[in-house]
């Protein structure tokens, strides 16, 4: 299978007297087993066509499933970014690429942005909770659509405190700290990561962002091939 690609599936399920019990369990192609499959499948408006513009974007005119997935997970590496340790030491999101996540909370939004004042142990998050989120990192996952044909900039600007990005197929399930198109820390540099995309096509983004104590903020900000810079963008989640 192609990452990102759509495949018809059908289940027929049925029961007679007794209990019942259905479980689906994937294998991807690293070896591990999925046994938790939310995410996985979309609606099927989603597949009005299923033509491929690269390895990483797909065209699929309609899409009703609108926002980003996002989970809410423990982080045990304390803290954060500093002046003087500036790129969070002993933080690697590679911890939360696992078969079956464990989540603290999730749910979606259609806003990429967060900020939340110290010392954020009862906050809410994207109108949830409230949640203790001083030691937190959040997943968010999804598509991105453009709709405009040319090069895009991606820029993660000062999360606090740390935030990394993927775009294309490695979104999906081979995303790394190795591999991250864009890395950034409350105490560097805004980072930004260029990709060209067709009008039309949505590519699997992923975001890790990760607070090591005390306040918890971030947002992406997109600019298009027409030089527009926006920091609330709308995807479409349930093709993650």
């Amino acid at each position: 299978m192609t990452a990102g690609a759509l495949y018809p599936i059908v289940l027929l399920y049925g029961n007679g007297p007794g209990d019942a019990v259905l479980q689906l369990n994937i294998a991807t192609p690293a070896g591990k087993t999925v046994t938790d499959t939310t995410g996985y499948f979309a609606q099927p408006i989603c597949a009005n066509s299923q033509s491929i513009v690269a390895d990483d974007q797909l065209i699929v005119p309609g899409c009703a499933a609108i926002g980003i997935e996002f989970r809410g997970q423990s982080n045990p590496s304390r803290g954060g970014s500093t002046p003087f340790a500036p790129t969070y030491p002993g933080f690697s999101p590679d911890i939360y690429n696992v078969a079956s996540p464990v989540s603290l909370f999730n749910g979606i939004t259609n806003n990429i942005q967060l900020g939340i004042a110290t010392p954020a142990t009862s906050a809410k998050v994207y109108s949830q909770g409230p949640y203790d989120v001083s030691h937190v990192a959040l997943n968010l996952r999804g598509y991105f659509v453009a709709n405009v044909t040319g090069s895009w900039t991606f820029t993660l600007a000062n999360p606090d405190d740390a935030g990394l990005l993927w775009l294309g197929s490695k979104a999906v399930n081979t995303w790394s700290s190795a591999n991250a198109d864009i890395t950034a820390y409350l105490n560097t540099p805004p980072a930004s990561y260029t990709i060209t995309l067709v009008a039309g096509s949505i590519t699997p983004i992923r975001m890790v962002m990760a607070n090591g104590g005390g306040g918890f903020s971030f947002a992406l900000q997109t600019k298009d091939p027409n030089g527009v810079i926006r920091q609330k963008k709308i995807g479409c989640r349930t093709l993650s």
